[in-house]
């Protein structure tokens, strides 16, 4: 998993599968910031798992108890697709692109 940093907000660029391991390398990607802003980017993702699914919310909810929140970038039109039939798309503000997630924080 590749870590950016902007400011304040920190972005995560997943790999392939979002699976419970990915869930737990996101835990640990963060354990050492001090940031409660995070987009989670899934544009290299292209299995997705319904544990990588709920890391998701486990994360959103741990962040918004800090403050913070947890955004979702992703262009793929499946894995979009896969955020609106699980209604995810409902509870996780999605955007199309990193920048505009980013800038959502402002």
């Amino acid at each position: 998993m590749i870590t950016e940093v902007f400011g304040d907000v920190v972005v995560l660029h997943t790999t392939q599968d979002l699976n419970e391991t990915m869930g737990v390398t996101m835990r640990e990607q963060l354990r050492p910031r001090n940031n409660h802003k995070v987009v989670v980017d899934l544009d290299a993702t292209e299995r997705v798992e319904n544990a990588g699914l709920e890391s998701l919310l486990n994360l959103q909810d741990t962040l918004r108890h800090k403050g913070g929140d947890v955004r979702v970038s992703v262009a793929n039109p499946s894995i979009r697709k896969i955020l609106e039939i699980t209604r995810l798309d409902q509870q996780l503000e999605v955007y199309d692109c990193i920048i505009d997630a980013v800038r959502s924080y402002d």
